[in-house]
């Protein structure tokens, strides 16, 4: 999917992972921590939607 979609998608992977272990199962990520990383999130989220539906 990143070939198809570019960098952008490794670097959003990475924030996600950051959020999943270190957020979630560390519990070491505070609120500001994870705000900032909404954005990528919803990106990712919107994309790979786009994809999966074939719209452009």
């Amino acid at each position: 999917m990143s070939g198809r979609l570019g960098k952008w998608l490794l670097d959003v992977w990475d924030h996600a992972w950051l959020l999943h272990v270190w957020g979630f199962h560390e519990v070491r990520l505070g609120i500001e921590d994870v705000k900032v990383r909404i954005p990528g999130v919803e990106k990712v989220v919107l994309e790979a939607r786009r994809v999966v539906l074939g719209e452009q």
